[in-house]
């Protein structure tokens, strides 16, 4: 509608600055201009501003696994832009077959280590028109539901690795060159843990002792990383 508006101003002004000659006519050109100016000014407030429209937020939540093929290396990795303040993460979840990754356009991503499950919270903002009257004035412009921003939240247990992609492929290189070795390490370490764990409750059931050597291989594979990562820098 506003776009018919600015072609009635146009042709308004322009038919009776051409082939005006009462006064009547002089003041319909000077009506036909002022629809045209304001029309013009509020498809610019639109456009630039936002005329007429609303912030609404879609929630949804996703539920992550590893970025990497060992699914006993849990991991997040990302891609550093530029000089490194800006990151693209790239995740999988259960239902993606391939990875995926946060954008660039009014994106802000977040980190956080809490809980027992791997998770994305992606909160996305869009402009919506205001009203009805906003939408008949504006809609022809496809602008309806634009985007916004977006706010994705990594939430990932403190046994997930949060790792560069140059990070992950130099450990996967050492991983795979030093597997054997890595492995009698873990065991060793695994045992020596729940030899002093047992000695001092040795009334254990054996769920009990099969959790706590879970935890013992999450503590030496986290250690590990931090080693390697530190000696491959």
């Amino acid at each position: 509608m506003i776009l018919l508006c600015l072609v009635i101003g146009v042709i308004g002004f322009a038919g009776f600055n051409v082939f005006g000659k009462t006064k009547l006519h002089k003041v319909l050109m000077v009506l036909f201009a002022g629809l045209f100016i304001i029309s013009g000014t509020l498809v610019v407030l639109n456009d630039r501003n936002e005329f007429g429209m609303n912030k609404v937020a879609e929630q949804k939540q996703l539920h992550l696994v590893s970025s990497v093929d060992q699914e006993s290396l849990p991991v997040l990795l990302y891609q550093p832009l530029g000089d490194g303040s800006e990151k693209i993460y790239l995740y999988q979840t259960n239902d993606s077959k391939e990875l995926q990754k946060t954008g660039t356009d009014q994106v802000t991503n977040k980190v956080v280590t809490k809980g027992q499950e791997a998770t994305l919270t992606q909160k996305t903002q869009y402009w919506v028109y205001e009203n009805g009257f906003y939408n008949l004035l504006f809609g022809i412009s496809g602008n309806d539901h634009k985007y916004a921003s977006q706010t994705n939240t990594f939430t990932l247990p403190k046994t997930w690795q949060v790792l560069s992609t140059a990070e992950a492929k130099a450990l996967a290189a050492y991983l795979q060159e030093h597997q054997q070795e890595l492995t009698k390490q873990a065991a060793t370490y695994v045992q020596d843990k729940l030899e002093n764990l047992l000695n001092q409750s040795p009334n254990l059931s054996d769920k009990e002792q099969q959790t706590a050597k879970q935890t013992f291989a999450n503590e030496y594979q986290q250690h590990m990383i931090k080693e390697v990562l530190a000696t491959l820098k």
